[in-house]
């Protein structure tokens, strides 16, 4: 070969391997995840993928209880932050995955009467919607709000998740558009004329002085422009009579009205609507008694003596240093305490009536009183409002975005909270204990027992209960009582130091009853016997016993203490009987018929168990087990048991679950037994409260297999509906039950 063919054929072989190379770089450059980064919901999804590689991925995630991954396909479970991992031979590609909590997609809305707009509930299924104001706005259940009048309201939205997202809606006119004026027509245009032919040039003349200018006139002044008045937009009155007149006033651009008056006064507002007005408050002598409905109350300075509230729907807003507000019988009124000249807003809040919110935006002193005690009372501590004191004699459900002290007192021993982090868990004084649960999981962070507070007003009670033996029931004669003052401190790893003869209040009788007398308040409840494990409990005796307290029959377990034993399950579904197939999850607690205190085990009983669950080396002694949703899809009735746990035996034990079959529906299951088995055989149900067509009561009964409405117009019973539905299932709306509840009776 010669030379020149030798140096072609390099060349050649040269350029092949450099256009190989440079295949080969582009190909491995080319291999990457689909995503870097991703933000979800609870429960949404998106699914990834690595390019440029025909190798499959092993998939792992960081956090998995915040977002899982199977075969790239990534779904969102909580709040929080996790990275998902695909491994290709001995490279890792990533992408990191944000979870938001649930969230509505705006959380305030401004829309024009007679227009509409949807607002979202991302990362979880709407529930309910309900608006604080339906004169206002309305809202379907797909989140589409329509605006009806001029004014502001609250829509608020439940989320399966069991919590409420509000929104808060504005509603105003929309403004007349102005017509485009007409164009004006353009002029044709006129031709050029033709150009005339320049004439010879003649010779120019001898020149004529120029004429003497004429003075130009002096220009007539232009008149001054009479100028637009400004627009009142703010009536200041300072008597009741000046009032009425700025309420009635035809002014369309009035937007506020204040009530300013230092001297000792009393002013009184007509029950109008006046939801296009915003009324303003600064009367620190003044009472003012409020029957209309405005679209927002200022109170900047109120005297002692108070606000008092006679309508519905109203959105307060306290910015004074101290005041009474007072929500009277039959009226409503969201009630926001927000930063004004003082730095600590002190608020005396009387409620007679509903408060539907109370929220604290700034740092504030809040005392709840009054005769209402039907429901509780909403209140969110936001992030801003840390180190506030809340005392109360109504029971409260506490949102805590920050850290606040609360007092309870009689009235108020049922109070719950929810917090956005552990850190935020209250301070709680007075009466009662207060479960904690966590906004996102939903589950019980804490069960907070209020510390002893002096400057609460108790009532001493007799205490009176029994101690039984475990299993075989027989009344136990001779055990030591005792019924300490509730300590962070004692446990039953040090409670026998506890146990002395000057803090025993009791022996069992020959019956195995005891009897004694103590004050309202939390205590460790304490039974003890040679040869038996000891019995601690936390006792609550709250206001709701006037004159005496009747505490659960208490069973010893023969056994030391570090004796164990174990518990099998069957769960089955209520309405066939048959073993469940869906997943649920189970909590379980110390002490009998305890649903509240902190969570010693949790238990997840997968779908494909068939609703066996084996629960192993439970020390001995009583339990409260309680079966909860595992998911949204196998959402049930929470139901709780009581199973003792005996010295190296199984304790087998059938428990009927129930799903919640729709959005706003709950099914009950009677079971009825015969004459032989000593079970009653017309059981009826009584299910109390207003029913969907009218007042009176729900009443089925299982003679007749009939379905009664009872009319106060009408006593006469309807006719039998031989639908067997009613023989054994119910089927009823939550909001058909009402706050009295359901009753099983045997009626003979």
């Amino acid at each position: 070969m010669s030379k020149k063919m030798w140096k072609k054929l390099s060349t050649l072989l040269l350029m092949v391997v450099m256009v190989l190379t440079m295949s080969l770089s582009v190909q491995a450059a080319a291999v990457k995840m689909n995503k870097a980064k991703a933000t979800l919901y609870p429960g949404q999804k998106v699914t990834l993928k690595v390019t440029g590689t025909s190798k499959k991925a092993k998939w792992s995630s960081s956090n998995a209880k915040v977002a899982k991954v199977s075969k790239g396909k990534v779904t969102a479970v909580k709040k929080g932050k996790a990275t998902i991992k695909a491994k290709v031979g001995k490279k890792t590609y990533t992408c990191k995955i944000t979870v938001k909590a649930p969230a509505l997609s705006q959380k305030k809305l401004n829309v024009t009467v007679g227009s509409k707009a949807t607002v979202k509930l991302n990362g979880t299924k709407i529930k309910s919607v309900s608006s604080s104001n339906k004169k206002v706005a309305t809202v379907t259940k797909k989140g589409v709000i329509t605006g009806k009048k001029t004014g502001k309201c609250t829509v608020t939205f439940k989320g399966a998740n069991g919590k409420s997202y509000k929104c808060t809606v504005t509603v105003s006119v929309a403004p007349t558009a102005t017509p485009a004026p007409t164009a004006t027509p353009v002029p044709t245009a006129t031709p050029a004329p033709t150009a005339t032919p320049v004439p010879t040039a003649t010779p120019a003349p001898t020149a004529t002085p120029a004429p003497t200018a004429t003075p130009v006139p002096t220009a007539t002044p232009a008149p001054t422009a009479t100028p637009t008045p400004t627009p009142i937009t703010q009536q200041v009155v300072s008597t009741q009579a000046e009032l009425n007149a700025a309420l009635a006033s035809s002014n369309p651009d009035l937007k506020e009205v204040v009530i300013e008056q230092s001297g000792a006064s009393s002013f009184e507002i007509p029950k109008e609507d006046k939801s296009d007005l915003t009324l303003v408050v600064n009367a620190p002598n003044g009472e003012v008694v409020n029957n209309g409905n405005f679209k927002e109350i200022v109170i900047k300075a109120i005297a002692s003596n108070t606000f008092i509230e006679k309508a519905t729907g109203n959105n307060i807003i306290f910015q004074a240093a101290t005041g009474r507000v007072a929500i009277d019988e039959g009226a409503s009124a969201n009630i926001e305490v927000n930063k004004g000249e003082s730095e600590a807003p002190k608020l005396d809040l009387v409620n007679n009536g509903t408060v539907s919110e109370l929220t604290l935006s700034t740092k504030a002193d809040v005392n709840v009183s009054g005769k209402n005690t039907a429901a509780a009372i909403p209140v969110t501590s936001t992030a801003s409002a840390g180190g506030s004191t809340i005392s109360t004699s109504q029971n409260l459900n506490l949102k805590a975005e920050s850290k606040v002290e609360l007092t309870l007192n009689a009235g108020a021993e049922n109070t719950t909270a929810t917090v956005s982090d552990a850190a935020n868990i209250p301070d709680v004084k007075g009466l009662g204990k207060v479960p904690v649960k966590d906004s996102d999981s939903g589950k019980i962070l804490d069960t907070v027992v209020a510390e002893k507070d002096e400057t609460v007003k108790v009532n001493k009670v007799s205490v009176s209960g029994k101690v039984v033996t475990a299993g075989d029931n027989i009344p136990f004669a001779g055990a030591s009582v005792y019924l300490l003052n509730y300590a962070a401190g004692i446990n039953k790893g040090n409670v026998s130091q506890y146990l002395t003869e000057e803090n025993k209040v009791a022996d069992t009788a020959e019956d195995g009853t005891y009897a004694f007398e103590a004050e309202w308040g939390n205590y460790w409840f304490v039974a003890k016997a040679e040869g038996y494990r000891t019995v601690l409990q936390t006792v609550e005796i709250t206001s709701a016993y006037e004159n005496a307290f009747s505490n659960e029959q208490v069973e010893l377990v023969a056994g030391e203490d570090d004796a164990t034993g174990n518990i099998e399950l069957t769960l089955v579904d209520a309405a066939t009987g048959d073993a469940i197939d869906y997943a649920v999850a189970l909590e379980i607690r110390e002490g009998a018929n305890n649903v509240s205190g902190n969570i010693l085990k949790e238990i997840a009983v997968e779908a494909s168990a068939s609703g066996k669950c084996a629960i192993e080396e439970l020390p001995i002694g009583s339990y409260t087990i309680q079966v909860v949703s595992a998911d949204e899809k196998s959402e049930i009735v929470a139901a709780p048991f009581s199973v003792t746990v005996i010295a190296g035996q199984t304790i087998t034990k059938p428990f009927s679950v129930t799903k919640i079959i729709n959005d706003d529906q709950i099914r009950f299951v009677l079971r009825w037994g015969d004459e032989e088995s000593g079970a009653p055989s017309d059981l009826d149900s009584h299910l109390v409260g207003p029913r969907v067509k009218g007042i009176g009561n729900f009443h089925t009964y299982y003679s007749d297999k009939t379905y009664e409405e009872y009319d106060d117009e009408d006593d006469e019973d309807d006719e039998d509906d031989e639908d067997d539905l009613f023989d054994r299932m119910i089927d009823m709306d939550f909001r058909t039950l009402g706050k009295d509840g359901v009753i099983f009776r045997d009626d003979e």
